[in-house]
C-alpha cells in the first residue's frame, strides 16, 4: 500500500518507519486538504485547523495538538461518518500512522490526550459556526471569542511550519 510523497518518495503505509516521515510532507499535504470534505463556505485546511488547535493548548500538549490529525497527510481526511463506517480497519491504519510519526518527533499521538480531544472538538464546532453556519448538531459549543478567517493553502502551510519549529526549536 505505497503512496507518493513530496519529499520522503515512496512510502509503503503498512510498513511506514519514523524514517518516511518528513514535517514538509505532512506540512505540505495537510495544508492542500480541505476540511469538512470541502463543504465550507471557503477553502479551509487541515493544516489551519491544526494550528487553532495547537494554540488553544497547554505548552507540553502543543506538539500533540499540531500532529493530532497528521495521518491525513498520508490517508487523506476521511470525514467521521465514513470513518466509523469503516471502523477498526481504518483506525488501526491511523494509529499505526501516528505512532510513527509521534516517534519521529517523541510525542505521545495515541491514545489522543483528552485535553487535545476536547480542544479539537470545540475548534471543530467553532469552524461549523464560521465556516458553515450550522452547528446545532454539536455536543459541544463553539469558542465564543474566536471567529475564523481562512487562509489559503501556502500561508497554511507556512502557519503549520512556523508553529512546529517553535515548538521543537528546529
Amino acid at each position: 500500500m505505497n503512496i507518493h510523497t513530496l519529499y520522503g518518495g515512496s512510502i509503503d503505509l503498512l510498513s511506514m518507519t519514523p524514517e518516511d516521515v518528513d514535517i514538509r510532507d505532512i506540512a505540505h499535504a495537510l495544508s492542500h486538504i480541505c476540511r469538512f470534505a470541502g463543504n465550507s463556505r471557503s477553502f479551509y485546511s487541515v493544516a489551519q485547523h491544526s494550528v487553532l488547535v495547537a494554540r488553544r493548548l497547554p505548552e507540553r500538549l502543543r506538539l500533540a495538538g499540531l500532529l493530532h490529525d497528521s495521518a491525513e497527510a498520508y490517508t487523506g481526511d476521511i470525514i467521521s461518518p465514513i470513518k466509523y463506517s469503516i471502523a477498526p480497519r481504518y483506525e488501526n491504519l491511523e494509529a499505526r500512522i501516528l505512532q510513527v510519526i509521534g516517534r519521529k518527533f517523541c510525542v505521545s499521538l495515541t491514545p489522543m490526550h483528552p485535553w487535545v480531544h476536547e480542544v479539537d472538538k470545540r475548534t471543530g464546532a467553532t469552524e461549523l459556526r464560521d465556516l458553515i453556519g450550522d452547528f446545532d448538531d454539536c455536543e459541544i459549543l463553539p469558542y465564543p471569542f474566536q471567529h475564523i478567517t481562512p487562509v489559503g493553502p501556502h500561508e497554511a502551510r507556512e502557519m503549520f511550519m512556523d508553529a512546529f519549529v517553535e515548538m521543537v526549536g528546529w
